[in-house]
């Protein structure tokens, strides 16, 4: 997903012309975050920027990054990838470190890698 600088905000390109700051964007996945716990009634109370989903939302696992990624995908009107674990440790990201890797070009992600 390209993104573009605007008023020194980063702009996520949806569908249609339509954007989304990454500050919103990190809002929309606390929504979603918060929504799955809640109906799964587990504590989503401790949510922020540094939570590790798959470490610090109890129960939160595989099949909870499926769900988030379609109900992210879905309110934004556009498919989401939703990269819970960094790509080149493995090791769980927060939510701040989520949506900063959702708005780094691939390509770029791809050269830090190697």
């Amino acid at each position: 997903m390209p993104e573009r600088k605007h008023d020194g905000k980063i702009i996520v390109p949806l569908v249609m012309g339509a954007t989304l700051t990454e500050t919103d964007l990190r809002h929309q996945l606390k929504e979603v975050l918060a929504e799955i716990q809640d109906e799964c009634a587990r504590d989503s109370s401790g949510l922020c920027d540094e939570t590790l989903p798959l470490e610090d939302l109890p129960g939160f696992d595989s099949l909870s990054c499926v769900d988030a990624e379609a109900r992210l995908s879905e309110r934004l009107g556009t498919e989401i990838d939703i990269p819970f674990k960094d790509p080149t440790s493995g090791k769980p990201l927060s939510v701040l470190q989520i949506t900063e890797l959702m708005v780094t070009p691939k390509t770029t992600r791809k050269a830090r890698a190697e």
